[in-house]
């Protein structure tokens, strides 16, 4: 049985995943905005997949840990 730390250590993660997932697109297409000059539609566009991509991961984290326990004999 994993100790209520254990427990807290998948929430953790979100909390730095989520923010990074959302920022790492966002950063990439503000670089190849000012790069390419076609402000402001890279940003919008990587900030957007970023967003898409936290909340797959949140559903997938939250879907793993409303399995049901395995019943006991």
């Amino acid at each position: 049985m994993p100790s209520p730390i254990g427990k807290l250590g998948a929430y953790y993660d979100l909390v730095i995943r989520f923010p990074v997932t959302v920022m790492a697109p966002a950063l990439l297409g503000w670089w190849a905005d000012k790069k390419l000059g076609t402000d402001p539609w890279l940003v919008v566009i990587g900030f957007h997949l970023g967003l898409a991509g936290a909340f797959y991961t949140l559903y997938k984290t939250f879907k793993v840990k409303k399995k049901k326990p395995p019943e006991k004999n």
